[in-house]
């Protein structure tokens, strides 16, 4: 049997930081891209934020996309077909409120009432996804505070400037993505960019504990050096936790169905990209902030 922690463990120091300046432009390069695709390309609002009608609907036979999309043509549906095609998610952009439960109670009588099964049915007005717009970036925003002002207290000014920066980092190559791929942006959307802001704040923490406790125990030697060595002893811890969560995740991608397809895709891109800047973001701004033996002290 493979031992995989040793397989992926290094019996030398990995001099990473070898690597910051590529990272440093790389990532600089990914972050001017997603804003440009968001200035350009803008986020594909679920019907959380956008208003209007979601059904999802199943049947004992195979669903004819052709003839579906033919008969709701009035409504300019957007139709997606789920697993062996016994399952379709309609989408309808309908901002009166007064209008969709008649626009719901037709598309019933078109499909059929009693020979399919409506396993979820929502209606979203205008004026709550505006609402519920200004509720999801108000929770982006107080996360990131919330553990700025943790990063802050629990070590110096340049430890939480790296933590700062790592998670930007992620939250603006996510939105990227979602923009880039058009996914769908819903309240599911937003609680896996709160997920990701965790899961990544906990891999930098966890590094940041080694250099920090590296600092102190090994106080002849150069901070590039202490870097170099605390994320060359995390790595291993690192890698197997992204891992293992990713193929948690992709099973959820898979077999979960279209109603958690948003998040399974945003979290499956965001433990990448976050296992990526805890190593080659957060590391390398502690050498470039300087952060010294006595300040870390704490």
């Amino acid at each position: 049997m493979i031992d995989v922690v040793r397989f992926i463990s290094f019996k030398r120091t990995v001099n990473f930081l070898k690597f910051r300046k590529l990272g440093y432009v790389f990532s600089f390069s990914l972050i001017l891209a997603s804003i440009m695709i968001l200035i350009f390309n803008g986020l594909n609002l679920g019907i959380d934020f956008s208003g209007g009608i979601l059904l999802d609907v199943k049947s004992n036979e195979v669903f004819n996309l052709d003839k579906i999309r033919k008969d709701l043509s009035k409504f300019s549906p957007e139709l997606q077909s789920v697993g062996d095609g016994t399952q379709i998610s309609i989408r309808l952009q309908v901002s009166d409120e007064a209008k969709q439960q008649e626009t719901v109670d037709e598309i019933k009588t078109i499909l059929g009432g009693d020979k399919v099964e409506y396993r979820n049915v929502q209606l979203v007005g205008p004026k709550v996804g505006g609402e519920i717009i200004r509720k999801g970036i108000y929770a982006v925003f107080f996360s990131l505070l919330a553990i700025a002002l943790y990063i802050w207290i629990r070590y110096d000014f340049g430890f939480g400037i790296g933590a700062i920066l790592s998670l930007l980092h992620d939250v603006i190559l996510t939105f990227g993505f979602l923009s880039l791929f058009r996914i769908e942006f819903s309240l599911t959307t937003v609680a896996a960019i709160l997920t990701i802001v965790g899961y990544s704040i906990n891999d930098t923490v966890v590094s940041y504990d080694r250099v920090r406790e590296n600092l102190k125990k090994l106080k002849g030697r150069s901070l590039f050096d202490i870097i170099n060595i605390s994320t060359t002893e995390t790595f291993t811890r690192t890698t197997l936790t992204s891992f293992t969560t990713f193929i948690a995740v992709f099973a959820l991608f898979m077999f979960a169905g279209p109603v958690l397809r948003s998040f399974s895709a945003t979290m499956l891109f965001g433990i990448l990209i976050g296992t990526y800047s805890s190593i080659f973001v957060a590391m390398p701004a502690l050498l470039f902030f300087n952060v010294n033996h006595s300040n870390s002290a704490k």
